[in-house]
């Protein structure tokens, strides 16, 4: 099977699964659990992230893994997708700043470059550029669960519901704010509507509305969108996943805009532009045919996915490919097909991870014992560094703690 590089994100993509799976994409399911019948959130810890990530190393053949989640500014799963990364090996993890079908596009772009023959560098560029150009907004009809969910302020949530505005929410460097606030839902749709052509600057855009549940506005944003954005463009509809719908509330309808390259942004200032740029430029020194997808067309051809493999052998080494099962959902449980060298030392690293963390949790500083190992181990690496020529003066006694005089000395304490 022939060596390629291979796309991990989670489900706050917004990806369908039948595109995921055309494309050789692993999607990940962001936890959601309930209490008291409200729904709770939370990271996907590093553990499942170790085992995603060396399980689609193996089918890539060592190739490398590019690792697109939901930005570092709203929620944790970044940084535990480093340390899994540190882990495994070979994996560029991305901070897209981004939430919703901004991250699908450019996983969809990346995978592209990847079939095309991109390498590691070459295809987490392509990611990057997609992103630079990528733009959200959105209507929340009630902000109380962003508000508790800490995604908003709680005073922006108060003032809007106090005074009966609209609220348009947007994406600004890498955190959800209201960015407008309008009286009647007609403003507020010609707003929204205003900043997607604006943001196309005249250019082809591919334009993804993201609902939770019944929305009355996605079907009027749908139409506006088709009429009034530039030729060439495309929208589409997708749902948005439970985790999404937990901080939005139901009836939430959003837009994701990703414009052609080259084209800026007059609305709001993207804090990203210029790593944009730097990753536009290393696409072209890389000179890989991957990267033709993001330079000068709509993020990816959405409806023209390619078989997952990239070539015959491929699919045939894969069966989620050829059964169009939906995408690589990788489990902790999952076992690694095939145990090359690369792969049990990825293995084993995933596995001293795990008991590093469960080291950890056993350690808890409310311990009693936990907290004599830490004096313990405290004192043992002074005594080392004086055993190593530390000229600072000895702990008279040389006594550990936890031990008495007798035991330091070996005679009696008496």
């Amino acid at each position: 099977m022939a060596a390629r590089v291979q796309v991990v994100v989670d489900d706050s993509a917004c990806l369908p699964r039948e595109l995921a799976a055309a494309h050789g994409i692993t999607v990940l399911p962001l936890p959601v659990d309930f209490d008291d019948g409200e729904p709770r959130t939370s990271a996907i810890q590093p553990l499942p992230l170790c085992a995603a990530y060396a399980r689609a190393q193996e089918r890539g053949g060592d190739a490398g893994v590019v690792a697109l989640h939901l930005g570092s500014a709203l929620s944790s799963t970044l940084a535990n997708a480093r340390t899994a990364a540190e882990a495994v090996g070979g994996v560029e993890v991305i901070d897209t700043a981004q939430v919703g079908a901004g991250i699908g596009v450019a996983a969809v772009a990346a995978a592209r470059a990847a079939a095309g023959g991109g390498d590691l560098a070459a295809v987490a560029a392509v990611a990057r550029e997609t992103l630079a150009r990528t733009r959200l907004w959105g209507h929340v009809p009630r902000l109380e669960a962003m508000r508790r969910g800490g995604r908003i302020s709680a005073g922006q949530a108060v003032l809007s519901t106090a005074l009966a505005m609209k609220p348009l929410i947007g994406l600004e460097g890498g955190q959800l704010k209201v960015a407008a606030k309008c009286r009647t839902e007609a403003k507020l749709l010609e707003t929204l509507v205003g900043r997607c052509v604006d943001t196309a600057g005249g250019g082809a855009a591919d334009c993804v509305i993201q609902t939770a549940g019944d929305s009355p506005m996605a079907g009027e944003l749908a139409g506006a969108l088709e009429e009034r954005m530039p030729a060439g463009s495309t929208v589409r509809r997708v749902e948005l996943p439970p985790a999404l719908i937990a901080h939005t509330g139901p009836r939430a309808c959003f837009v994701t805009v990703v414009c052609c390259s080259g084209v800026a942004d007059p609305v709001a200032a993207d804090a990203g532009a210029d790593a944009g740029a730097d990753a536009g430029a290393a696409v072209d020194d890389a000179g890989q045919d991957g990267g033709a997808a993001a330079a000068g067309e709509p993020a990816a051809d959405w409806e023209e996915a390619p078989a997952a493999g990239g070539d015959g052998d491929d699919a045939a080494a894969d069966p989620a490919a050829q059964t169009g099962d939906g995408p690589l959902v990788t489990t902790v449980d999952g076992a690694l097909p095939t145990w090359s060298r690369n792969r049990r030392a990825a293995k084993e690293r995933a596995d001293a991870l795990a008991r590093a963390i469960a080291e950890l949790a056993r350690r808890d500083r409310s311990d009693p014992e936990a907290a004599r190992w830490g004096a313990q181990a405290k004192w043992e690496a002074a005594e080392a560094d004086r055993d190593a020529g530390d000229t600072r003066p000895a702990d008279p006694g040389r006594t550990p703690p936890g031990a008495d005089a007798g035991e330091a000395t070996g005679g009696d304490a008496r």
